[in-house]
């Protein structure tokens, strides 16, 4: 059954769009409205999941990642539990979204609303095409894979994942140019997936433009705060000179992965540049500790 976010009767599909949750995590609430903590899932129903219809515009959930027990606070007075996690989306008419998370090696678990595909809405043949583009892919048959992927964009130029499949396999071929240009053509079908941004910020670092690498990978970092785009965005910014802003990336990286030798050893190279040698060291130091050489 689809929930409305909105008062009033019910808007057409391609007015609103539409938010998926699935458990464990839980919907507490929307831009404060605790009602939908009125409905929770079960991680032993088979699919249980909730589609929530919102108009376009920003929206601030409320979510729990809820891996023990289903519990409500609806009922509280005194506000937000501890375990509760904000995340902040954006919402475009006609699109899909689904409430994600991570759990990091540092214990810390992530939330965020990545943009998804609606498969009611891809041509059928272009989605066979995809599936076998996809299949070559994964047999790293990257040219192959290539071919089919560009046969499903004709077929149905609105699907995002074969541009983005088309991106990775020119990077496999080391045809970079031509990987961003397939990237860009995925982010302007599907702009509130932080994947197809991270993959784009890849391959201009790979066409060698770090700073247009940086921008992508922050607009996918809006989004989420992916491991791999906070690394790969720091490195950039060495490269670049911009140290500081490498050690602020380095240092959340490294509150979700606090065992990674390389980003202590990145992050002491950025303080070494900055002149702040004792701290330098002292990551240095940990990197080696880390990789057994003591």
């Amino acid at each position: 059954m689809v929930e409305h976010g909105y008062h009033g009767k019910a808007l057409p599909p391609d007015k609103v769009g539409r938010l998926i949750v699935k458990p464990p995590m839980q919907l507490r609430a929307l831009n404060g409205d605790t009602s939908y903590n009125k409905k929770l899932l079960s991680k032993t129903i088979a699919d249980e999941h909730r589609v929530i219809e919102l108009k376009p515009g920003v929206y601030k959930a409320t979510v729990y990642y809820d891996y023990k027990r289903h519990w409500s606070w609806a009922d509280r007075t005194h506000g937000y539990s501890k375990g509760d996690m904000h995340v902040q989306f954006r919402v475009q008419a006609g699109h899909r979204y689904k409430l994600m998370y991570q759990k990091y090696p540092s214990g810390l678990i992530g939330a965020w609303v990545d943009e998804t595909v609606d498969w009611s809405k891809i041509d059928s043949t272009a989605k066979s095409t995809y599936h076998d583009g996809r299949a070559a892919y994964t047999a790293k048959r990257y040219r192959d894979a290539l071919k089919l992927m560009l046969k499903a964009e004709k077929q149905d130029p609105n699907f995002a994942w074969s541009y983005y499949y088309a991106g990775w396999s020119y990077i496999h071929l080391e045809q970079y140019p031509d990987a961003v240009q397939q990237f860009d053509a995925a982010v302007r079908l599907m702009p509130g997936d932080s994947d197809i941004w991270n993959a784009a910020g890849y391959a201009f670092y790979k066409a060698g433009d770090c700073r247009a690498a940086v921008n992508s990978y922050w607009e996918g970092l809006r989004i989420h705060k992916d491991g791999s785009a906070l690394f790969n965005t720091a490195y950039c910014y060495i490269q670049l000179g911009n140290y500081r802003s490498a050690v602020k990336a380095l240092s959340l990286y490294l509150k979700m992965y606090p065992s990674e030798p390389s980003a202590y050893q990145n992050r002491g190279v950025a303080y070494r540049k900055l002149g702040q040698h004792a701290k330098a060291e002292a990551d240095l130091r940990k990197a080696r500790q880390l990789r057994g050489n003591k």
